[in-house]
């Protein structure tokens, strides 16, 4: 009796497995078709060495106020492509390197250091 059930089960169990394999390779096949789509578009959006103002805020957790001020104040360089400010990484790294200060356990952080030029 259970060879009967299995013969009849058989064929659907296959044509389940079946499916699922189809439905596997759909799916693998759309993400490759992403992938490659954000590579893309990555590329046509990535310029080396440059960011935007949205990655610099975060990076250095301040404003975008903060940063027109310093580039008003000239202790950070941009340049203006429409009307989005760009950065050069290295400009942005050395700001980082001008201002490194290593913390003493005496070193009051709530008077606020000043920003070197």
């Amino acid at each position: 009796m259970n060879s009967n059930l299995y013969d009849q089960d058989l064929p659907r169990i296959v044509n389940l497995l079946s499916q699922i394999i189809q439905s596997n390779k759909e799916i693998q096949k759309s993400v490759e078709e992403l992938m490659r789509k954000k590579l893309k578009d990555e590329k046509s959006t990535t310029l080396k060495d440059w960011i935007f103002m949205d990655a610099v805020t975060e990076a250095l957790g301040v404003s975008t106020g903060t940063i027109y001020r310093y580039i008003n104040e000239g202790i950070l360089p941009s340049s203006k492509i429409g009307k989005r400010l760009i950065f050069n990484e290295r400009d942005i790294l050395d700001l980082i390197d001008k201002n490194y200060m290593r913390i003493d356990p005496g070193n009051d952080l709530e008077d606020p250091p000043t920003i070197i030029h």
